[in-house]
């Protein structure tokens, strides 16, 4: 049948490619199985196909299904009932407990109900409200899709998608789905709304959006079961710490969580604003839930209970009575901040009335207290690691047992209360009360101008204070104090007197003077014995051969008591440092592990055998193997300040030196995995690029060649996310093609995007051949040009589908007068086309043989006609006729004007489809809608390019 008789078809059923917009169709001819499979396995489906993994992950878990001759239909088409039940299910709605939503078409009986009735209970769907139905058994279109994920995953968009082709009502349903990666549109310029979903793609989209989780802040008023009702609306949890017992302690939280299918998953924050009273405390008791970040409580009177924060816990100027916690693990700071500060009249004055909150802790575990509030009043039970007080606090009170409390650069500051403290750090010239009830093993004077009064139930093991200081005027009242006193050192570990209890001359203060003859004798035993270096690894003077991906390390082994640190010094450009005796953090602190990871190092220590090894990571062992010969210079000091070697000057004892060499690269690259899978059929839309994604490995990848058996050049592209191209020349001749290029350095993967004129000419080509060969910075390759090979060489059988559009929008007037008339069979004898603007609408045929094919008009009343005329001068309402004789005829490109008349109000919605008569599928087909306002202003909506409006045509 030549293009001529073929148009004498199509132009009596085309037309209806004007009847679409939310993208609405019926149901294929044929009907869609029950699903049901016994075995997660199907015919169809390989693990070559790119829908494999989100199909199977969907099947694991009973939301999908496939068709009892045990294939999944992979490409088939997938109605609105389908959908609508795969949602229900990836959202893990109550599709029993629901509230029939009134759809005239869903009874209650049919499989879909359940799901239908949840999302429109959940206000994620609404149907079809000019005849109050659902439509399940029509395809769904990707518009509707995207609105039906958007909603009900509770994505928003916070700026417009790339695609040209957005309905303006679905557009912010599409910007979000393209903001959390859910869809990268048909092309990189449109999304092709009103084409419909196919099963796989059903799959990939349900898969994609339930991996997204986005952190929403809201406010808690109320909670119920297991449901949170908040600012932002309603959420499901099953976190422990949101159960009907904290709703009180929870009332007007501020919380910032991780959500997912409208279920709160993790806690980021937490902000508690909901006081309680000295009779009736507030209680939160987490049940052993995590924060994942801070948690700040602006409330008086709480209690927390079994509850691990990550970060810090922040009490606000609002806890000015009490605080308390049970079973509460802090990885951060306990930070009390500021309120009302109480003034000291002086070091031996009793504070001011004006008390500070009173912190419990019991069973409780943190990394450290910062109080920055004064009269403070904290008490535990366990041990706290530290305690630091600000230079705003005048008085605090501790009953507990210290690591360190580190005082910075109070002027005046009285520490109260019964406590066991290890260190007490002084490093201002601080006035410093120390009133406790008990012992202080160690106080260290940093500032010789400190002024320190010890109170008589204070005992102190050991006073550390600066070289050549005087005792008496750092320490008031030193003669009377003394006998608390056991050891006093210089910051050097010179042992400037053991004062003792026995009475006798204790010798001058502050010139180390000899014990006495009043039958004293040194009552303290001091440190005084150096650290010992066991081993270093390598020896030292050893040539270091490295292969090409090994670091270079330095372990150190080492013997003390009370070992400290490790200081290290080097010949390299770079600064020196010190790492510490702790498996906990041996870089001393998160800014210096911090700084460390920066630049690839990597330290551990291990305690029991006080051993640290120092990676130094593939940058500095870069730098080093280059440098050839590297000098380290070492130094081991304990807590008494003893040391192996010196830095100042350096001696052969504590100098290591080392010639290192770094083997060169010999480690090929290797190829990870390429998208399509290798021999694969790829089957592309009509307006589908092919994309081909090559993911590598190597340290040091370069570049990526490719060859094919196309009639265009080889090329190359670049391990460089700036411009993988190579030049900015290079760049601009791929472009010319259409072709885009992006690299992903953080996975190694390229994308190649071959566009719509190259894409042509490999549907056209039909088989298509790539050969890739991938290289290093060091000339190490993957595959080979010369010959090629199995591994390297990719085939793929690529098609592309037929295509219905609508193009040649008139601008000439378009009449309404009224419904023309026709017969039953939907013949009309008169039809007059002056004045009126046709709408041409042609068929791709793509590069698939089909030979016997009819299009069909479907979803609309007779409230509207679409009138055709076929080459004998016939004119039809192809409404009723559909184009094209019954058996069907070969698919070839072709186009025909179709008129558009409408003569009731109301809104039309269908489908053109092209059908293939052999066993009755969907090919492809086209949707739009139109409105008709009144009798006489009527607007057609056609892909947002066309409209009539009062009776005129004209572009949109």
């Amino acid at each position: 049948m030549n293009s001529k008789n073929l148009n004498k078809y199509f132009k009596a059923g085309v037309a209806a490619a004007v009847v679409v917009s939310s993208g609405v169709v019926a149901a294929p001819i044929v009907s869609h199985a029950e699903e049901t499979q016994a075995t997660i396995s199907f015919t169809d489906l390989t693990t070559k196909n790119q829908y494999y993994n989100d199909i199977m992950n969907l099947a694991q878990r009973g939301i999908i299904k496939g068709f009892p001759d045990n294939t999944f239909g992979t490409y088939k088409e997938i109605t609105r009932g389908q959908a609508a039940k795969i949602l229900a299910k990836v959202l893990e709605l109550d599709t029993e407990n629901v509230t029939d939503p009134g759809f005239v078409d869903v009874k209650k009986d049919n499989e879909y109900y359940g799901a239908i009735a949840a999302l429109h209970n959940a206000g994620i769907i609404n149907g079809y409200s000019t005849d109050n139905t659902f439509r399940m058994g029509e395809l769904i279109t990707r518009n509707h899709m995207a609105k039906m994920l958007a909603i009900g995953f509770g994505f928003e968009a916070k700026s417009t998608a790339p695609f040209t082709d957005m309905h303006d009502y679905y557009k912010d349903f599409i910007s979000a789905l393209y903001e959390n990666g859910v869809t990268t549109g048909r092309t990189s310029t449109t999304f092709d709304g009103l084409s419909h979903v196919t099963r796989g793609q059903m799959a990939a989209f349900a898969v994609r959006a339930e991996k997204i989780k986005k952190e929403v802040t809201f406010t808690v008023t109320d909670i119920e079961a297991t449901k949170i009702v908040t600012s932002e609306g309603e959420f499901k949890t099953s976190l422990p710490i949101f159960n009907e017992q904290n709703a009180a302690a929870l009332e007007g939280a501020e919380v910032k969580a991780v959500i997912s299918k409208g279920e709160v998953k993790s806690i980021k924050t937490l902000t508690l604003n909901n006081s309680g009273s000295e009779e009736n405390p507030i209680v939160l008791d987490g049940k052993n839930s995590v924060i994942d970040g801070s948690l700040t409580v602006n409330a008086d009177f709480t209690s927390l209970k079994n509850i691990t924060v990550n970060q810090d816990v922040i009490l606000t100027s609002a806890v000015s009575n009490s605080f308390d916690a049970n079973g509460l693990d802090i990885k951060g700071e306990l930070v009390i901040s500021e309120g009302a500060q109480a003034q000291l009249a002086s070091l031996n004055m009793v504070a001011s009335s004006a008390n500070g909150p009173k912190i419990n802790l019991t069973n409780s575990a943190v990394k450290a207290i910062n109080a920055k509030r004064d009269n403070v009043v904290i008490t535990s039970n366990s041990k706290l690691t530290e305690v630091k007080v600000a230079a705003n606090v005048k008085s605090i009170e501790m009953n507990a047992n210290v690591g360190t409390i580190s005082v910075s650069g109070s002027e005046a500051l009285q520490i109260i209360g019964s406590a066991s403290i290890d260190n007490v750090n002084v490093q201002q010239a601080t006035q410093l009360a120390l009133d406790v009830t008990g012992s202080v093993k160690q106080l260290e004077i940093v500032n010789a101008n400190a002024k320190v009064s010890l109170g008589e139930n204070a005992k102190v093991e050991k006073l550390v204070v600066p070289t050549d200081s005087n005792i008496s005027t750092i320490i008031n009242d030193y003669e009377t104090v003394k006998g608390n006193i056991e050891q006093v050192i210089d910051n050097s570990g010179t042992v400037i007197e053991s004062p003792g209890n026995d009475g006798g001359n204790t010798g001058t203060p502050g010139n180390g003077g000899t014990p006495g003859n009043g039958g004293g004798n040194n009552s303290g035993e001091q440190d005084a014995i150096k650290p010992e270096l066991v081993s270093i690894s390598p020896v030292s003077g050893t040539d270091v051969e490295l292969a090409h991906d090994e670091t270079f390390k330095l372990v150190v082994k080492a013997k003390d008591e009370n070992l400290r640190e490790l200081e290290v010094d080097h010949n390299l450009a770079l600064p020196e440092f010190s790492v510490y005796a702790s498996e906990e953090n041996p870089y001393g602190t998160d800014e210096l592990k911090a700084a460390f990871e920066a630049q690839g190092v990597k330290v551990t220590y291990k305690a029991e055998t006080q051993t640290w090894t120092i990676d130094f990571g593939a940058v500095v062992t870069d730098a080093i193997a280059k440098k050839g010969t590297v000098k380290f210079f070492l130094v081991i000091r304990d807590e008494a300040g003893n040391q192996f070697g010196n830095m100042d000057p350096t001696t052969a004892e504590n100098t290591f030196i080392y010639n290192v060499t770094q083997a060169p690269d010999d480690v090929d690259p290797e190829l990870v995995n390429v998208t399509p899978n290798k021999d694969s059929n790829v089957e592309l839309a009509y307006d589908e690029t092919f994309k081909l994604v090559v993911k590598a490995k190597d340290e040091n990848l370069r570049e990526l060649e490719v060859d094919h058996n196309l009639a265009l050049p080889e090329f190359s592209v670049y391990a460089s996310e700036e411009n993988p191209y190579g030049t900015d020349e290079l760049k601009a001749a791929f472009e010319a093609q259409g072709v885009k290029v992006t690299y992903k350095a953080e996975t190694q993967t390229w994308t190649i995007d071959f566009g719509a004129v190259v894409t042509d000419a490999i549907a056209k080509k039909g088989t298509v051949k790539f050969f890739l060969v991938i290289r290093d910075e060091a000339g190490n390759q993957f595959g080979d040009m010369d010959p090629t090979t199995a591994e390297n060489t990719f085939t793929y059988n690529v098609t592309k589908a037929p295509k219905i559009s609508i193009s040649g929008l008139p601008t000439e007037a378009v009449t309404t007068e009224g419904k023309i008339t026709e017969d039953a069979n939907g013949r009309i004898t008169e039809f007059n086309t002056d004045n009126r603007a046709p709408i041409m609408v042609s068929l791709k045929k793509g590069n698939l043989n089909y030979t016997k094919v009819r299009v069909v008009v479907e979803g609309l009343n007779d409230g509207i006609q679409l009138i055709a005329q076929d080459t004998t001068g016939a004119w039809y309402n192809i409404v009723k006729t559909g184009w094209g004789p019954v058996q069907g005829f070969p698919l070839i490109d072709a186009e025909t004007p179709v008129y558009v008349v409408v003569n009731q109000v109301g809104l039309y919605e269908g489908a053109i489809k092209l059908i293939n008569v052999e066993n009755g599928s969907v090919i492809t087909s086209t949707n739009t809608q139109i409105q008709a306002e009144d009798p006489v202003s009527t607007t057609l909506n056609l892909n947002q390019d066309f409209i009539i409006e009062n009776g005129v045509a004209k572009f949109n």
